[in-house]
């Protein structure tokens, strides 16, 4: 067998450094579901995803929510991203000190979770639990693909 050229491992090697290495992880979000009001970090495949009006009793155009199922393989946690208002409580959902996520952010969440349902791409979220309507859900602030950007 011939020696790989030296071009070929230096390449191969540059381009390794550049990705992270992480594994599929909710366990944290899982278990702070009780009880943990911090902002909780962790990863997965979404498994399921649906969107509609962050408010379906009074829908508004510009108040859009994407509910999604994020599974490491061991738990899976129910999630929610939305571009709806930052302060008061809409259907029990408020941020309290985070800007408003805009419709282009939510729609940059929304092609991200299509890519992890149609290629098994793990998608890294960063939030917190908030009830909303009579559901607790994992509500997402920050999102990203394991070895993209944000």
């Amino acid at each position: 067998m011939l020696p790989i050229p030296n071009e070929i491992v230096e390449f191969v090697s540059e381009t390794a450094e550049g990705y992270r290495n992480v594994s599929a992880d909710i366990g944290k979000i899982y278990a702070a579901k009780i009880a943990n009001p911090n902002l909780l970090s962790g990863s997965g495949v979404v498994l399921k995803m649906e969107e509609g009006p962050l408010n379906p009793k009074k829908p508004s155009p510009d108040e859009s929510v994407i509910r999604f199922t994020l599974s490491d393989g061991t738990f899976s946690v129910e999630c929610l991203a939305h571009n709806g208002p930052e302060v008061g409580r809409l259907m029990g959902l408020h941020r309290i000190g985070w800007e408003i996520s805009s419709s282009d952010w939510l729609g940059d969440v929304l092609m991200l979770l299509t890519e992890s349902v149609r290629d098994g791409k793990q998608v890294e979220v960063s939030g917190y639990y908030e009830m909303f309507g009579r559901d607790k859900v994992f509500v997402v602030k920050n999102r990203e693909t394991c070895g993209g950007s944000n």
